[in-house]
This record gives structure tokens, C-alpha cells and sequence, in this order.
């Protein structure tokens, strides 16, 4: 049994049914400014199902958030935030990299596909680095801009104590602080997520949720 199975809508509390609007809406809303700052057509996606029309009952993280809704919204409104908030600072395919590399530190595998796919969609990344970096490895190929992310996520990951001065410094250099900054939040925000989503057992999209 699903330890948080998804539910029909009816069967939400008003405040739960509030955050299931506010969660498409976030969905609609950080596909949107992805796709402009890639010059990609916006497709119609919900992020807990991969179907282009919003279902009734949501799976994904979506269960996990909605037992506290308030904390779900919190949650949600960071990950939208620091996309726009990073727009310009921050290159897409860094922010795919750390993602992936988190993903697959904790062996998520709801995360590590979702990202797989928003990376290939967008064309910031191949289908064999994303296989690359959810092994664990390095990516060959990458840009100066990726490969610097990854050494970054996986050193915060891997390394207890504080991050190396040099890594410190290159990325100062190639992402001026509010995008080193950027870059550390999206570190921590996908380790909460793949924690929370393998505390909820989530399983990949497609699969049975």
C-alpha cells in the first residue's frame, strides 16, 4: 500500500483543494518561464502525472504536500521563486545538473526521471549525460557552466565541512554571487525534495503512484 496514496479532489479538504490549484498553477507557471528563457514551445505538463491535462487526483510530491498544506505552498513558491529569481545568473543546464546530481545521490527515482525529462525536453542536456550523472558519474561534454555545478552539488553532497574555497571562488566567477547563491539553494531544495519524496516511497512517473 501507497504510504500516501493520491486522492480525488472531492475527497480533499478545502485547504487541500486550494494547494492542488496552487500546485498546477506553480507547474504552469515554472514551465513557462523555462520554456521562454529557452526559446522552447510551452508545453502543457503536470509535473505529478506527465499528462498534458490536470487530472483529478494528483500523485507525485503532491500527496506529500498536502498533509500540511501551508508547508506544501512554502514549498512550492521556493521552487518557482528561485527559477525566476536566478533567471540571467544561472544557466538551465547547471540547474538540471545539480538537480540530477542530488536526485541520484539519494536514489530518487520520481526525481531523477522528472529531471531526466524537463533536461532532454529543453535541450539542455543529452539523454546519455542525464544517464551519466544519475549513475553517479561526471558527464562528459558538459559546459563550463554545468560541469562546475556538478563539482559543486557533489562536493556539498559528499564532503562534510565547508565548501572548498577554489569551488567557492570559480563559481563567484562564473555565476557573480546571486547565482552561486542560486545554485546552493537548488543544492538543498532537491536533497529536501528527494528526502521527502523517498520518505513517501514516490515511484517514477509512469509508474504506479
Amino acid at each position: 500500500m501507497f504510504r500516501l496514496p493520491k486522492q480525488p479532489r472531492d475527497q480533499l479538504r478545502p485547504d487541500q483543494q486550494e494547494l492542488q490549484d496552487h500546485f498546477h498553477s506553480s507547474v504552469e507557471r515554472a514551465v513557462g518561464s523555462d520554456s521562454n528563457a529557452t526559446s522552447t514551445a510551452a508545453e502543457p505538463l503536470d509535473a505529478a502525472s506527465g499528462n498534458a491535462e490536470r487530472p483529478l487526483a494528483v500523485g507525485g510530491p503532491f500527496p506529500f504536500f498536502a498533509v500540511l498544506p501551508d508547508i506544501g505552498r512554502l514549498s512550492l513558491d521556493m521552487l518557482v521563486g528561485l527559477g525566476e529569481a536566478t533567471q540571467g545568473v544561472l544557466p538551465l543546464d547547471a540547474r538540471e545538473v545539480a538537480s540530477l546530481v542530488c536526485a541520484s545521490h539519494f536514489g530518487s527515482a520520481y526525481a531523477t526521471q522528472a529531471h531526466t525529462e524537463i533536461a532532454t525536453k529543453l535541450k539542455l542536456l543529452s539523454h546519455a549525460q542525464c544517464q551519466t550523472i544519475s549513475a553517479g558519474g561526471k558527464a562528459e561534454g558538459l559546459s563550463e557552466a554545468g560541469g562546475l555545478a556538478y563539482e559543486t552539488a557533489h562536493y556539498l553532497l559528499n564532503v562534510r565541512g565547508s565548501l572548498s574555497p577554489e569551488l567557492w571562488d570559480q563559481c563567484l566567477r562564473a555565476f557573480g554571487k546571486e547565482g552561486t547563491v542560486g545554485l546552493v539553494h537548488y543544492v538543498a531544495l532537491y536533497t529536501w525534495t528527494s528526502i521527502a519524496l523517498n520518505a513517501a516511497d514516490v515511484t517514477a512517473p509512469g509508474g504506479m503512484d
